[in-house]
Parts: C-alpha cells; structure tokens; sequence
C-alpha cells in the first residue's frame, strides 16, 4: 500500500479545490529541474461531510452514565484513523480525549461502525491516507 508521503522540501506550490463533492489537493513538487504536479484527492465518507455528519448524528448515543448526565458544558473528542486503498477503516485511535471514558469509548464504537470511505486517490490511483473526524457531545 502507497503513503500519501509527500517530502515538503520539493513543494513548489499547493492548490486547494473545494469547489466539488470531493476537495482535491494539488501539490506540485520541484524534482531536478522538472516539475511535476502531484493531484491527491483526500478519503471521502460515501455522500460527502454533510451526509457523514448526519450519519453521526443518527448513530451517536449520548453516554448513559450519572457522570455523564452532569456535564454542563461540551465535550470534544477527536478520532483518527486510516482509510486504506480499499476504503476500510483501521488504526482508529483517539487523538483529543474527554476526562470521561465513557464519552472517548463512544467516539471509538462510532468510529469501528463507520461504512467504508472512497479512499484517497493520488494522481487517479486509490492510495491510504489518514483522516480525523471531531466528534462534540453537548450537554443534555
């Protein structure tokens, strides 16, 4: 499986498209006197952010504990994981925790539920690449 591994010291330029379903970067590297424009298209939920925000706010479960049902304010977790060539989610582990561990064992079993990805692509090829969703629990 290809990286998207980039050796920065060679970009030249970068352009970012939101303009599509998909956002595409364009990175373009500086190689002995060529240049060369690298296209990576980021890992995408199938029906874009909006349609993976709706499914996680279909599939959240608030954590049912007394602890929990205390908390006057936000909690904010952040997952990463890794979306391969293939679109299957793995090396999922949590990069911004919650004091609570019920609300960090919430963010993992929504993450380990996530349908697959359209994986990232790099110059038309399926490559993995990493990807990190925010997940925030307001106070009932």
């Amino acid at each position: 499986d290809e990286m998207a591994a980039i050796d920065y010291r060679k970009v030249t330029e970068i352009k970012v498209d939101q303009g599509s379903d998909q956002p595409t970067i364009s990175i373009s590297l500086d190689q002995k006197a060529e240049n060369k424009e690298t296209k990576v298209v980021l890992p995408q939920f199938p029906g874009g952010e909006a349609a993976m925000y709706k499914w996680i706010c279909d599939n959240i479960k608030y954590p049912d504990t007394d602890a929990a049902k205390k908390i006057k304010d936000t909690v904010r977790t952040v997952v990463r994981f890794t979306v391969t060539a293939e679109g299957k989610i793995t090396n999922i582990e949590l990069i911004r925790s919650a004091e609570l561990p019920e609300f960090n064992e919430e963010t993992l079993r929504l993450a380990k539920s996530l349908p697959d990805f359209i994986p990232a692509r790099k110059d038309g090829k399926p490559i993995e690449a990493t990807y990190a969703i925010p997940v925030t629990y307001k106070a009932m």
